[in-house]
């Protein structure tokens, strides 16, 4: 996933076109998705079964976000908030970006 991912961030340039990128890759292309109708389903929170059947918790998307990231190099953390889990796109220069599945929040100078 890693190295197909590498080839849709290729001449990017910025963090935005690159989160929305990956985002389109992750989520559209491979359709990776929360369990809404069934959320409290414990199959949910095994990486390997979201892993196959492209749906899960949240925060194993977000754990599946960060590791593509980190094998791209990309400036990528997790943040733990109250009931949530995000990833984060360090951009200094231009305001970190918070990820949440499909969602992309820009924030000014963080």
């Amino acid at each position: 996933m890693a190295a197909t991912a590498q080839e849709r961030i290729v001449g990017k340039c910025s963090s935005c076109a690159i989160v929305a990128a990956l985002n389109v890759y992750l989520f559209d292309e491979l359709d990776f998705h929360g369990n809404f109708w069934d959320y409290s389903d414990p199959v949910n929170s095994f990486l390997d079964q979201m892993i196959t059947r492209r749906v899960g918790l949240p925060i194993l998307l977000s754990v599946l976000y960060l590791e593509i990231g980190w094998r791209l190099h990309l400036p990528v953390v997790g943040l733990a908030l109250p009931g949530h889990f995000l990833v984060r796109y360090v951009d200094q220069q231009n305001g970190d970006l918070y990820i949440q599945s499909r969602k992309i929040v820009v924030a000014g100078g963080m």
